[in-house]
């Protein structure tokens, strides 16, 4: 993560000076600054997972965490994966399609970023719901099964 991250970093800010040193508008593009806001979010999402999701992940060796642990870190895993996976794609998209440049406003990438964050989290906890009501339903037992339950 640290690694992927600080390549991120280092050539976001060369292809910056670049960008900037061959065309003086390229500051005034909008997609830069999204796509600058998402890798800074991307940053902060680093240490949530260094400092929350790992340490729950060694906790729970042994066991499936999302489906063994408790409702509220599957919950919470959920968001700081789907934050991560929405981040690290959105950046890629950004960085490729040239043809936003100068022609798309930050706030509808902004708008994209926060619902398709939000339908990964979601999609995760209906995931994890189905997958723990599967569970609880197998160790149930039917009633009167067993001689003395009658």
């Amino acid at each position: 993560v640290v690694a992927g991250l600080c390549l991120l970093w280092l050539s976001g800010a060369g292809r910056a000076i670049l960008g900037i040193a061959l065309d003086a508008r390229f500051a005034a593009n909008e997609k830069f600054w999204a796509k600058l806001g998402i890798v800074a979010v991307l940053s902060v999402n680093s240490l949530f997972i260094h400092f929350c999701a790992f340490p729950r992940l060694r906790r729970s060796l042994g066991r499936r965490l999302m489906l063994d642990g408790p409702r509220r870190e599957g919950v919470l895993l959920a968001f700081i994966g789907s934050l991560s996976f929405v981040s690290w794609s959105m950046a890629f998209v950004l960085g490729a399609a040239a043809e936003f440049n100068h022609r798309t406003a930050a706030w509808t990438f902004a708008a994209c970023y926060v619902l398709l964050t939000l339908l990964a989290w979601c999609l995760w906890i209906a995931l994890i719901s189905a997958w723990q009501a599967r569970r609880d339903a197998r160790h149930r037992r039917p009633r009167g099964l067993l001689p003395n339950e009658r």
